[in-house]
């Protein structure tokens, strides 16, 4: 159901079906198109193509199984490599949880991931308009934001963090969970929150003591 008295937002384009407020459209993440080349390219290789230790003899099947199942882990690690790549590029993205590796991000960004049981929810709502206001300060912090709102079908962020409604979870560069509120912060708290911690505070002192480019 269309909320038509939502904003859009100019940063936020169509792309993913679910998880996404009324006039709120995602962005295309683009590696889509990365990881259709990976497959195509991987889909020309033949079975027998595919070179096993001769440890015990492999039959067919089992030689076809290994080598579907080394196509979708080159996938997988193919998109998620892209979707950092992606963040990197505009910082001012939103993700949508399914598309997301964690492990791709520690030491890298601060994931802050936005959980609700519709993109309906008023609070879902009120937190991605609260984050867009003052969006650059987010990417400051090299802050990723990701949504997740289909409780239906669970993202490995949804599974390990466990919502029960409307969540907001900051997760720091390190992989640990930060913060979790149960309703909509502002930029400023959620600043003030990641400056006191240890590894942003020398971020900060590194900036200051870098010299001029």
């Amino acid at each position: 159901m269309k909320n038509s008295s939502h904003p859009t937002h100019p940063q936020m384009r169509a792309g993913h079906a679910q998880g996404t407020p009324s006039g709120y459209d995602p962005p295309d993440h683009g590696h889509s198109s990365v990881t259709k080349r990976l497959k195509i390219k991987l889909l020309a290789i033949a079975p027998e193509q595919f070179v096993f230790p001769k440890i015990m003899p492999i039959s067919n099947d089992m030689r076809q199984f290994l080598a579907a199942a080394v196509m979708a882990i080159l996938a997988t690690t193919a998109s998620a490599q892209s979707t950092l790549e992606l963040w990197e590029e505009d910082r001012t993205q939103v993700f949508a949880a399914a598309d997301i590796d964690l492990a791709y991000f520690v030491w890298q960004a601060r994931p802050l991931v936005v959980f609700a049981q519709s993109p309906q929810d008023p609070l879902f709502i009120q937190q991605l308009d609260l984050l867009q206001e003052r969006i650059a300060e987010m990417a400051l912090r090299d802050v990723i934001i990701i949504t997740d709102t289909d409780p239906d079908k669970p993202s490995a962020l949804r599974t390990m963090l466990r919502p029960r409604a409307f969540m907001l979870t900051l997760i720091s560069k390190d992989g640990r969970t930060a913060l979790r509120k149960p309703a909509p912060w502002d930029v400023r708290e959620l600043s003030r929150t990641i400056d006191k911690m240890p590894l942003r505070q020398q971020e900060i002192r590194d900036r200051r003591t870098a010299p001029d480019r």
